[in-house]
């Protein structure tokens, strides 16, 4: 589940932004639903996997979670229903007081960063100015910290060298 924004954000929200394909519109919104049905309250997350109703499973969340944020503002946007970007501000608030996004990882930060990002920047009008403040902090002092270092030569990291598909995902992170 926790490749839906992933998934649906580079499939059907682009194929329904370039062609107006009302199919992969009401697709969108049917993943964007999922997602809503894997709310867990008592953690304030949406659970990446496992069965809601199993004590054991209850609470997975994965960093990658964050690329549903832009599939949970844009189904926000096409419904005109607030629930989804409610829920997308709620998930980004809770990301947002994690110690690290990256434990050490930047591909890790970098794939955070850029789900972040992007519901950051579709959000953004939709915000009040201490909600954008609290969202620009998270971006710097959670993720871009290690790119600014990493190219200032301060650490030793993938990023800012070869031409690996790490380095495209990590780069076009950052600069999203």
């Amino acid at each position: 589940t926790h490749d839906l924004g992933f998934l649906y954000t580079l499939s059907c929200i682009a194929a329904y932004k370039l062609t107006e394909n009302e199919e992969a519109k009401e697709t969108a919104i049917k993943a964007a639903d999922l997602l809503m049905n894997r709310y867990f309250e008592k953690a304030g997350i949406i659970q990446a996997w496992g069965d809601l109703n199993n004590p054991l499973q209850r609470g997975r969340m994965i960093i990658d979670c964050l690329m549903n944020l832009p599939l949970l503002y844009w189904a926000s946007e096409v419904t005109g229903d607030e629930k989804y970007k409610n829920r997308a501000l709620e998930e980004m608030r809770s990301a947002a007081t994690y110690p690290d996004w990256s434990n050490s990882a930047p591909i890790i930060s970098s794939e955070c960063m850029h789900g972040y990002a992007i519901a950051y920047d579709w959000m953004y009008h939709a915000l009040t100015e201490s909600e954008n403040a609290e969202i620009r902090k998270a971006i710097c002092d959670k993720a871009l910290w290690q790119f600014v270092h990493a190219y200032e030569g301060k650490i030793s990291v993938e990023i800012n060298r070869g031409n690996s598909n790490r380095t495209l995902v990590a780069n076009s992170a950052a600069l999203q």
